[in-house]
């Protein structure tokens, strides 16, 4: 079988490709300065690749776009998922960066007392 002669052609065959394809969009974007478009490439690597390290990507745009609910849940899973292989440093600014956020934000839970409610 031949190789695949095209970038979509290669990404269809390998998702982790059309991943790391939407990922490096994300990056032009963020460096151009257009973080909303940034953020959609960086959320569509994400669904795609199911990749940990691109929430820290994820929560950094949240956090600059003063998302900081999706920005503090980004970085949360970030560490969840991330667990030991995350670099010490960055663990460190993850956590500096979510100790703000928690500040900023706050948990809500709701019981019910029936069954299947739906809460809007």
């Amino acid at each position: 079988e031949p190789p695949p002669n095209d970038e979509a052609e290669a990404a269809a065959l390998d998702p982790s490709l059309e991943a790391r394809a939407h990922h490096r969009r994300g990056v032009e974007l963020y460096d151009e300065g257009d973080l909303r478009l940034a953020l959609v490439e960086f959320e569509r690597a994400y669904a795609i690749g199911r990749s940990y390290k691109v929430l820290f990507n994820i929560g950094q745009v949240q956090l600059q776009l003063v998302s900081y609910a999706k920005a503090r849940r980004a970085f949360e899973e970030y560490l969840s998922l991330g667990g030991d292989r995350i670099d010490a440093r960055r663990r460190a600014d993850v956590e500096r960066d979510l100790a703000v956020l928690r500040n900023r934000t706050a948990t809500l839970t709701v019981r019910t007392n029936v069954p299947d409610a739906e809460v809007s």
